[in-house]
This record gives structure tokens, sequence and C-alpha cells, in this order.
């Protein structure tokens, strides 16, 4: 979703019914939540459309900076909300900039 300058995405982790310890648990399907909702950005980037008419996913392929600049972009994430339900999964917020995405995708 987009509000303001920001897009929004969804991460969801699942918890290990097998693991006893409550902090391990809700701390393992949190970063599952993470990776997941990185990996719908990554997704979301590769589709974009640079100013040559290439997809980002194009240009990654024959672009190796700014394969590690969206990497680094993605690592960079900010991290809004984090929820929990009664089974210990994970639901998170994750959120981007618009204004440094672009700028990273066309220096």
């Amino acid at each position: 979703s987009q509000r303001g300058g920001f897009l929004y995405f969804q991460g969801e982790g699942k918890a290990n019914p097998a693991m006893d310890n409550l902090t391990q648990r809700k701390s393992l399907a949190k970063e599952a939540a993470i990776l997941t909702g990185k990996a719908k950005i990554a997704s979301y980037i590769s589709q974009l459309k640079r100013k040559r008419e290439e997809t980002v996913a194009q240009a990654l392929l024959k672009d190796k900076v700014l394969k590690l600049k969206v990497q680094a972009f993605i690592d960079g994430v900010e991290i809004v909300e984090s929820r929990w339900d009664e089974e210990d999964n994970c639901q998170v917020t994750l959120r981007i900039s618009k204004k440094k995405l672009l700028k990273k995708l066309n220096p």
C-alpha cells in the first residue's frame, strides 16, 4: 500500500510450535516475517521500469553496482509494526521511501 512518500509491505512468519522457548519462537517468527516482507519488496522493485525502459530485474543482470545498491536498500527497510497472534505467528509492516528508492534506481 502507499501513504505519503512511503510504500508499505506486509510480511508473515509462522511460529514453530515444537519450540518450547517463547522468546525464541516469537523471534524466529518475526525474522521469517521480515524475510517474506523483504522478498515482496524485492519482487516489487524488480518489476519497476528504469529511465531506459528496462525493468530493474533486467538492469540487475548487467549492473553489479546497482545490485549492491538495491540489496543495501532492501536490508535497510524500516519495520514500522510487529504483531503476534495467539499462536505466536508474526506479521510485520515494512516501509520504504519512494524518493530514496527512485534515487537508487536512477542515479
